[in-house]
């Protein structure tokens, strides 16, 4: 973690929580589902805007396509939508914006928020 007492104002702490055991219910016992495998910190989707755009320029999701200024630029793969759709039910969001990489590529960038 570090030395010093002081955290930076965007770090989270998230302590995953034990299951509860079910009565037969079939699932293995010893795997236990981690918060931080399931949702991670940043993931991101590759886009396809008409125009360049700028970086940092918001990225909006409906179902699974990805939006720019009201523009469908591309689509989230189902496992990027499976993550969305699971980590907010741990009352964990994600915020889109566009990111333009050195390879030419454009990719719609995701954090949590």
């Amino acid at each position: 973690m570090g030395s010093g007492g002081n955290r930076k104002s965007n770090d989270s702490v998230r302590i995953n929580l034990p299951e509860k055991r079910g009565s037969g219910s079939g699932g293995g016992s010893n795997s236990s589902r981690d918060i931080n495998n399931v949702c991670p910190p940043a993931f991101e989707a590759i886009i396809s805007p008409a125009k360049p755009l700028p970086n940092g320029t918001a990225v909006t999701v409906k179902g699974d396509e990805l939006l720019v200024r009201g523009e469908i630029v591309g689509r989230l793969l189902p496992k990027h939508t499976k993550i969305i759709e699971e980590c907010a039910g741990e009352s964990i969001q994600y915020a889109g914006s566009v990111l333009n990489k050195d390879n030419g590529k454009v990719y719609a960038h995701f954090e949590q928020i």
